[in-house]
């Protein structure tokens, strides 16, 4: 049974569950994670013992693992009743595994699985509710047993360790062990038992107990072929062990429990995701004070040569005047080039796709959005040059420099047509006065008026300049929305993770959805059978004995 087949189990948290898959797309979708930072997720079914067989109802399968010698092949004759695996020194299993199948079952061998190196063998005996494995010796040089061994564990119920009193500290055997020790529900045996002492029985359970096996089962065996002379051992526990756990369903108990911790797993997984997700939403405040550093900087660089640019275009519009098609032209190659690194240096510091993919979407409108604010930045300026004052003053002194020479050739006129009715003879010095003050009345406004007159060019100047400062502005501020959005959206998914993770990881972890189908008695030795799932056992066994065994 798969994790997909777990679901309907969970109390309807498969819709959950899609959603869960669907977040993780969402995740390299959008760039908060790699694909590399995802990629150890594994959504899809996992190959079963259920793969084996063609048939609602299958065996129990079980293996025997162990070193060279310690007797498996004997072992699992005795259990089985006959001789259906060949003993010795030089076995087919030493360098192959053997499958011996119920001959009324519908056997399949999975595709992946080396043909080359799997024997099929079909036995007729009464136990047709359990299907052998004799896996490989380990501790042998030929290296493809051990890749075989690690092949085959998905397919297997239950393992069967065979140890000797001689070598149950087998450094090989015990490497796998730490590696793979929640593949399945173990059963340990210590074969040979007529040459081994109790006191190995609990040097052995304590070394399992490091695994996280908290309270394994470890059965002693003698298989030696004269019955008579066999010191008692608990060869019949092993037995009942293996009959009540096929005939007890244990294999979908065992597949419930596989599921479930392989669910737990994945929600502890993704818990560190989230974490992930977390401490990147928190590294986008860093990137923003990063990004005020960078930007001004480059500013604090770029600004004197922007200003003779300036100065230029400035000159250029004074002469020419500002058409409507008009294009700044403020930077050469190198200015251009040392804006834009500084967006390019602040996404590879972030080293976020999401972050990467913001700003490498505004890259190209960067120098675009500093030439439009240039531009509106100039044509208000050129709208109204100078200071308000300046512009008021102009203004008077321009209606003045006619409204005085008017006014003023007025009274000339009027004080010429009195004399006139008077019979006065005004002369010459009144009409030179006259024309005097009339043209001196226009002038002095005239000339202040063009001293107060802004200069194109230096408006035109400001224009540019104030442009630049609001472009610079502007690209801050937009840079900084646009790593605030990533923030909110890698905060939005964290959140979203952690819900949809709480409410399936609730799911599966009631007590109920371990319960055996309803009139089924429950396998009462199946948690001593499997490893605890805090992955710590695997290396305090490397600490405790330097990663070998005396």
């Amino acid at each position: 049974m798969d994790l997909n087949s777990f679901l309907p189990l969970l109390q309807g948290s498969a819709e959950n569950f899609e959603r869960l898959r669907r977040w993780i797309g969402r995740l390299v979708e959008e760039g908060a994670l790699t694909q590399s930072e995802v990629e150890s997720l594994d959504l899809d079914p996992t190959p079963s013992a259920d793969d084996l067989f063609d048939a609602p109802i299958r065996p129990l399968v079980v293996a025997f693992f162990g070193g060279t010698g310690v007797g498996k092949s004997t072992l699992l004759n005795r259990l089985a009743g006959e001789e259906i695996a060949q003993t010795g020194i030089e076995r087919p299993t030493s360098r192959e595994a053997t499958l011996y199948l119920p001959a009324q079952g519908k056997f399949k061998l999975p595709p992946g699985l080396p043909l080359s190196k799997i024997k099929t063998v079909f036995h007729h005996n009464l136990k047709h509710e359990i299907a052998w494995i004799d896996l490989p010796d380990i501790d042998s040089i030929e290296l493809t047993n051990r890749e075989l061994v690690f092949l085959l564990l998905p397919y297997i119920d239950v393992l069967i360790y065979v140890v000797s009193p001689e070598r149950y500290r087998d450094l090989a055997a015990w490497s796998v062990l730490k590696e793979r020790s929640q593949a399945a529900a173990w059963l340990f045996v210590m074969n040979h038992w007529d040459e081994a002492c109790e006191e190995q029985i609990e040097d052995f359970k304590g070394l399992l107990k490091t695994l996280g096996f908290n309270d394994p089962i470890v059965l002693r065996c003698d298989s030696r072929p004269d019955f008579r002379a066999r010191k008692p051992d608990d060869f019949g526990q092993l037995e009942e062990i293996l009959r009540d756990f096929a005939r007890t369903r244990g294999t979908e108990q065992l597949a419930w429990k596989r599921a479930q911790r392989r669910f737990l797993q994945l929600t502890d997984q993704i818990a560190a995701l989230i974490e992930t997700l977390e401490k990147k939403s928190k590294g986008v405040s860093h990137l923003r004070s990063r990004w005020r550093e960078l930007w001004k900087k480059t500013v604090e660089e770029v600004s004197p040569l922007l200003a003779g640019s300036a100065a230029i275009s400035a000159r250029q519009i004074a002469a020419q005047g500002l058409s409507a098609n008009w294009n700044p032209v403020l930077w050469d190659t190198w200015t251009q080039k040392h804006l834009l690194d500084a967006l390019d240096r602040l996404a590879l510091e972030a080293d976020q796709p999401a972050i990467c993919r913001e700003l490498a979407a505004y890259r190209d409108e960067l120098l675009k959005e500093i030439e439009r604010q240039v531009r509106l930045g100039l044509q208000q300026s050129l709208a109204a040059p100078g200071h308000w004052l300046q512009r008021h003053l102009a203004r008077a002194l321009s209606v003045l420099k006619y409204l005085l020479p008017i006014l003023l050739s007025g009274l000339a006129g009027y004080q010429l047509v009195l004399g006139y009715f008077r019979e006065v003879y005004l002369g010459i010095d009144f009409a030179v006065h006259s024309a005097l003050i009339i043209g001196v009345s226009g002038l002095i406004p005239h000339l202040a008026c063009r001293l107060l007159e802004p200069s194109l060019e230096k408006a035109a100047f400001r224009g540019i300049l104030r442009g630049l400062r609001l472009g610079f502005a502007h690209v801050e501020t937009e840079v900084e929305q646009r790593l605030e959005r990533v923030r909110s959206r890698l905060a939005e998914l964290a959140l979203e993770g952690r819900q949809l993770t709480g409410v399936v990881g609730d799911a599966a972890r009631r007590p109920l959805l371990l319960s055996p189908p309803q009139g089924q008695p429950a396998s009462p030795l199946l948690d001593r059978m499997l490893a605890a799932t805090s992955g710590k056992g695997s290396l305090e066994i490397g600490t405790r004995y330097g990663g070998e065994f005396p």
